[in-house]
């Protein structure tokens, strides 16, 4: 079992190793939340801007879907006549620059995630440390006039318009410590305070609720061909994945009627070619999420293929970010028109 299992099973349940990291998670829980007053009493700088901009993220460690949710905002945004740009951290790349994202960048130097929104939206996305030099970068050099903060709800430089909560409504809070006892960035009274709460699964009161569907598989070596899901259930199928929560994966290939050997990675890994040499000779194909794909271009081979996964929010989510981006586009008017 890997450390990152370990942490996940720990997670869970108010367990002995979880009780005896809870005086840590209790000392990190008290800095997040100094770190956070310090920011809303002024104490540290706070950058403002005068185009919106919406955070999207979560209170828990990973695995919520807030790529595909990014995807299917920034297409929102666009129908409803905004030039989005997106701002992420980068999380696993291997320097610490500002930089543009572009289509055929290394997933390396910008991060998968980030990549992978550029990719699937064609709007301006860029990496930093720092989200509001990112924002800057793209404010110099493109003509967005909306930003999305990819995973930015604990990046309390930056002020936010809107902000927009995922959940995991299987896992929810786990035991409901922060790290590193439990899965919480933030105690978990954090969510009254965001605009919007979408939950992928169950939901409770003042939250919506959303799905996310498998498209299609695309080759991962030519992404100009693609081929259907239902053309796979005859096929020996090897399924990895390198996401926090590896299990989602697996239930959508389950669900759309695929069977298949799964193997799981740890999140953001960083794939080589040795990592699929006992799967090669005993499958008829290798299916991966979109993510892990872009790791895998240099080295896959045709029968590699990634499922492209749409968020699909329900009516009523998609009725309430409606109007609260009509309100920001009438105050965007409002403020040129002065």
């Amino acid at each position: 079992m890997t450390i990152e299992n370990f942490l996940q099973t720990t997670w869970k349940t108010r367990n002995p190793v979880a009780l005896l990291l809870w005086p840590v998670s209790l000392v990190y829980c008290a800095i997040a939340e100094l770190r956070r007053l310090a920011y809303s009493c002024g104490l540290m700088p706070v950058t403002h801007y005068d185009v919106p901009v919406i955070v999207v993220g979560n209170i828990t460690v990973g695995g919520t879907g807030k790529t595909p949710f990014t995807i299917w905002l920034v297409d929102q945004l666009r129908k409803k006549g905004f030039s989005p740009g997106v701002v992420s951290r980068g999380y696993g790349r291997k320097n610490s620059s500002t930089r543009f994202v572009t289509p055929h960048c290394d997933p390396e130097d910008v991060g998968d995630e980030p990549l992978l929104i550029a990719r699937r939206t064609g709007v301006p996305v860029a990496v930093s440390k720092r989200r509001t030099e990112a924002i800057n970068l793209l404010r110099r050099e493109s003509d967005c006039d909306i930003f999305v903060s990819d995973d930015g709800l604990q990046h309390y430089e930056l002020a936010s318009d809107l902000s927009i909560a995922l959940i995991d409504g299987q896992e929810r809070f786990g035991n409901s410590f922060c790290l590193p006892a439990g899965p919480l960035r933030e105690r978990a009274s954090r969510l009254n305070s965001f605009d919007l709460k979408i939950v992928k699964g169950d939901m409770e009161s003042n939250e919506y609720s959303m799905t996310y569907v498998g498209i299609e598989a695309v080759n991962v070596k030519d992404r100009n061909k693609t081929r259907s899901l239902e053309s796979l259930k005859n096929r020996k199928i090897t399924a990895i994945a390198g996401i926090r929560n590896t299990l989602s994966f697996s239930d959508l290939l389950s669900g759309s009627g695929l069977n298949f050997t799964f193997i799981p990675f740890p999140d953001h890994h960083s794939f080589t070619e040795s990592d699929f040499t006992d799967y090669l000779d005993q499958s008829d194909e290798i299916l991966m999420t979109e993510k892990d794909a872009v790791k895998c271009e240099a080295f896959a081979d045709s029968n590699w293929w990634y499922v492209t996964i749409n968020a699909n929010p329900t009516p009523s989510f998609v009725s309430a970010l409606s109007a609260r981006i009509s309100q920001l586009k009438a105050e965007l008017r409002d403020d040129f028109a002065r």
